[in-house]
């Protein structure tokens, strides 16, 4: 497991570092909602590969456990967990540091 985990460390960061210099390239002629948007859809994509390859129980439906449509069931419960992700996560830590990219350096 030793070797595993180092190789999915390794490939993170190297996609880590690759996604920096590919957005502060891009986002100088590019505006950052259409590139939050083709990143988002992006990844989604890629999540959906994932979750295929992986043979993760995944269905066409609403059901909130499985469904890929799953998050537009409105359960209170989730709804503070769904909101925090969007916000926080989403709008002040990507798009964020992505928005400074334009005017900063990357760290890479």
């Amino acid at each position: 497991y030793s070797l595993l985990g180092n190789l999915i460390a390794f490939s993170s960061s190297f996609g880590t570092a690759t996604y920096i210099v590919l957005a502060k390239n891009l986002r100088t002629s590019m505006d950052l909602f259409v590139f939050m948007f083709w990143i988002m859809t992006l990844a989604s994509f890629f999540l959906l590969g994932f979750m295929l390859l992986s043979r993760e129980t995944l269905l066409l439906s609403a059901d909130p456990n499985y469904g890929l449509w799953g998050w537009l069931n409105p359960r209170m419960d989730r709804l503070a967990l769904e909101l925090f992700m969007a916000i926080v996560c989403n709008m002040v830590g990507s798009m964020g540091y992505v928005a400074v990219l334009k005017y900063f350096d990357s760290v890479v």
